[in-house]
């Protein structure tokens, strides 16, 4: 086990409602991993990425102005641990020289260590078991992705669990609000399984109006 530093490639549209994918990808660019965020965390990876300003500031600018007041550095940020489908990440500060660590959410910290300029690692195990060629992704997300539409007014509710019903027998709207709980407590592996059984139905969908 090590680190890998990797850096934040870009916020690309899911192809379903209520959530986008930030793409992270090691520095040789070789390997990519997407993790899903809220439309809300969208906004304020964009807000940097893209130099897109919303007439409201957004959380995270209150942080890090609270952050450079007090003279908290931080250090870095380490995506350690990836059980049951929840990525776990950790940010390394220090005030006076005196090391502080705090347990986060991934697009906290993301958007920290964007906004701050620090560096990003992530556990080399994670690489692993979920990393993929940077190349096969993008060809992979070439027909789906239609670009990152900001919803200012979109609100996402953090959810204590999420319920475990028999995916494939939802309904597409139920499925959607199924998505929308896994994104806000950022349960990535039922938020990959429930965007996929998603893309497919429409798939379908557009084949049988064709066909028709």
């Amino acid at each position: 086990m090590s680190k890998v530093r990797i850096k934040i490639k870009d916020v690309i549209n899911s192809g379903v409602s209520y959530a986008y994918m930030l793409l992270l990808q090691t520095f040789d660019e070789k390997t990519v991993f997407p993790i899903f965020i809220s439309n809300k965390d969208a906004d304020s990876f964009v807000e940097v990425l893209k130099n897109i300003h919303f007439k409201r500031p957004q959380t995270h600018a209150l942080l890090m102005d609270f952050f450079e007041r007090f003279d908290i550095k931080i250090k870095e940020v380490y995506i350690h641990k990836l059980q049951e489908g929840i990525f776990y990440s950790t940010i390394y500060c220090s005030q006076d020289e005196v090391p502080y660590e705090f347990d986060a959410r991934p697009s906290d910290s993301l958007i920290l260590a964007l906004k701050s300029s620090a560096p990003v690692f992530v556990n080399s195990d994670i690489l692993d078991n979920i990393g993929r060629s940077t190349q096969e992704v993008m060809e992979e997300l070439s027909g789906e992705n239609e670009g990152y539409a900001p919803e200012e007014e979109a609100h996402i509710e953090d959810n204590a669990s999420v319920p475990e019903p028999d995916i494939e027998a939802l309904t597409t709207e139920e499925l959607e609000e199924l998505l929308q709980d896994s994104v806000s407590v950022e349960d990535f592996e039922t938020a990959s399984k429930i965007r996929d059984i998603i893309l497919m139905r429409k798939k379908q969908k557009g084949n049988i109006a064709k066909e028709e």
